[in-house]
């Protein structure tokens, strides 16, 4: 019984010692695994070029660092990336990458990721590279047995959360008149993909990621749209306010200036009237006053008379 349990504890210590190996070695043989995946698949599923910088896990921690990951533009597209990121952080369980076909993903997380969107005959470069995934997709030869060696290796994933935050949209095109603007990304969160089928490819996962990108860098750009429209409405707005604020300026202007001439001429016209009826006085007291000079005048040569003709009188005695 002693010999039993000791060879049952040998066993569980050596499965622990292997288990253990498994694990701690994995960051050393995950890097060269994922740069090649990369390299390959991206051109595959996406028909452009994929390079990773590093590849750390932490599998006591479950944690998957990916450094340096830079998507290429389509075929047609300008040459700079598409995507580049300096750090993805995954969260997963690490058990789930050695056994059984469904890997566990907790959470992936993207911060600050630099995106160019170019649009080539109304078709972007996300578009192109989601119409190649979809394609990759459907073209996949499916496995007729479940036994087959192929079939048991392909592994799965269930992503509990997918964030995408903090991006910058470099975009160009006839609305921006060809020069390349900078634009806020709105932050993109999935939740659950693979989880209701037991698990998506990787193909699956991707092409839901790729969709939600796309969808919302087309909603930043209807917003770039919008907002362009609503500023052209403020301008010409402005535009027509400040014409009828000058055209009332100077029809007011006019109005002023039209009242002070008729005010001036007023008392112009009272003026020389005030002037006219002075001078007509003066007249009047020099008519006046002529006349009764010329009156006294004839009073005085009547009493001139009048004595003169007394004096006669008496020098001849009557």
């Amino acid at each position: 019984m002693k010999k039993a349990i000791k060879i049952i504890v040998g066993i569980v210590v050596v499965l622990l010692v292997l288990l253990l190996g498994v694990i701690i070695s994995l960051p050393l043989t995950i890097g060269p695994l994922v740069k090649s995946a990369a390299a390959a698949g991206g051109p595959k599923v996406l028909g452009v070029t994929v390079s990773v910088g590093d590849v750390k896990l932490k599998p006591i921690a479950g944690q998957l660092i990916i450094s340096d990951l830079v998507v290429g533009n389509p075929k047609g597209y300008s040459d700079k990336p598409a995507f580049a990121v300096k750090t993805v952080d995954v969260n997963l369980k690490t058990l789930t990458i050695l056994k059984g076909n469904v890997i566990q993903i907790e959470k992936i997380l993207i911060d600050s990721p630099k995106i160019s969107y170019e649009t080539k005959d109304g078709v972007s470069n996300f578009d192109a590279m989601l119409a190649k995934a979809q394609t990759a997709e459907k073209t996949e030869e499916p496995k007729d047995s479940k036994d087959t060696p192929d079939a048991k290796a392909k592994k799965k994933v269930v992503i509990d959360e997918f964030i995408l935050k903090s991006s910058k949209v470099s975009y160009a095109s006839k609305i921006t008149f060809g020069k390349s603007i900078t634009l806020p990304l709105p932050s993109v969160t999935l939740h659950d993909i693979g989880k209701a089928s037991g698990g998506a490819s990787m193909i699956e996962a991707l092409n839901q990621v790729i969709a939600s990108i796309v969808g919302g860098l087309k909603d930043a750009i209807t917003g770039l749209a919008t907002g362009s429209v609503d500023a052209l409405k403020d301008v010409s707005k402005g535009a027509a306010d400040a014409l009828g604020n000058a055209t009332k300026g100077v029809t007011g202007a006019a109005g002023d200036i039209s009242k002070k001439a008729a005010d001036t001429a007023g008392d112009l016209t009272k003026g020389a009237a005030d002037a006219a009826g002075a001078a007509a006085d003066v007249a009047g007291d020099l008519t006046k006053g002529a006349t009764d000079a010329a009156g006294d005048a004839a009073d005085a040569a009547g009493d001139a008379v009048k004595g003169a003709s007394k004096k006669l009188k008496g020098l001849f005695g009557k």
